[in-house]
């Protein structure tokens, strides 16, 4: 983290770093077994599990906007969405990628589809 750290004090603007650190907050472990009921989240943690989960969006996003085309970065911000149960936002980052038959698009929309039902 250290690396990436420096890398934004250097370069505000580079998308891969911040693809990179959302990526290192969201796929630890801890804040997804919190929204997915893994195991007892105690209350001490909860809190440092949530602000993973905000960070890891908070990067995720920021690379998006700086690098729109890298699909990568959206697929990863489409799955932190989805960790945080914000399914219908996660369908509007990946909507027109691939024409709109992106794998993750196409399983959110059909999930939508059930919801509605």
């Amino acid at each position: 983290m250290l690396v990436l750290n420096r890398v934004l004090a250097l370069e505000p603007n580079n998308a891969e770093a911040h693809s990179w650190k959302g990526r290192l907050y969201g796929l630890s472990f801890g804040w997804r077994s919190l929204f997915y009921g893994v195991n007892d989240t105690s209350d001490s943690v909860a809190p440092q599990y949530r602000a993973y989960a905000d960070s890891a969006l908070r990067f995720a996003r920021r690379a998006v906007e700086l690098a729109p085309q890298q699909v990568s970065y959206r697929e990863a911000l489409a799955l932190f969405l989805v960790f945080a149960d914000r399914r219908d936002e996660a369908a509007a980052v990946v909507r027109d990628v691939a024409g709109g038959r992106h794998p993750t698009f196409c399983i959110l929309s059909a999930m939508n589809v059930r919801r509605v039902r």
